[in-house]
């Protein structure tokens, strides 16, 4: 038994890194085909003030210049040691920014999931009790849930 769920969460496993890498391979693909220049889209407005030095130095520092192969190759191995880079809007790692607004991210998930919990044992119990009192049978019940199931959208 022990066995089969080894192999089970192997296979998962490997199936869940299969599709980590072809995802990050074909969103690579993607932005370096791109018709959108990366200098110019990260300039904006002050493309006419940046010198053509400055702009070879932009290209040469993110390693534009690079074949696109060995740009992955460089960007995933970044990665993969647990560095994702410099966030252009914060300047700041991306992996702590990511960290701060994860925190955040959680206490509203956390927050929402208490309210909505809350709010559906009390709506869920008054519609029962009301149910109840208008001797409402069961079946009634489980038809108009089955029918407003089918028509949310």
């Amino acid at each position: 038994m022990k066995i089969l769920l080894l192999c089970f969460a192997g296979r998962k496993l490997l199936r869940l890194v299969i599709l980590m890498a072809t995802v990050s391979l074909l969103s690579f693909i993607l932005l370096s085909l791109s018709p959108i220049d990366p200098v110019r889209a990260y300039i904006g407005a002050d493309m006419l003030r940046v010198s053509p030095e400055q702009r070879a130095i932009i290209v040469e520092r993110w390693g534009l210049n690079d074949p696109p192969p060995t740009r992955y190759l460089l960007w995933l191995g970044q990665a993969l040691s647990g560095n994702l880079g410099t966030s252009m809007i914060y300047n700041d790692a991306v992996i702590h920014v990511i960290g701060i607004r994860f925190l955040a991210s959680i206490t509203l998930i956390a927050f929402a999931w208490v309210i909505s919990g809350l709010l559906g044992f009390a709506l869920g119990d008054a519609l029962i009790a009301n149910l109840r009192v208008v001797k409402v049978p069961f079946h009634a019940i489980l038809w108009l849930y089955h029918d407003w199931h089918l028509c949310s959208f």
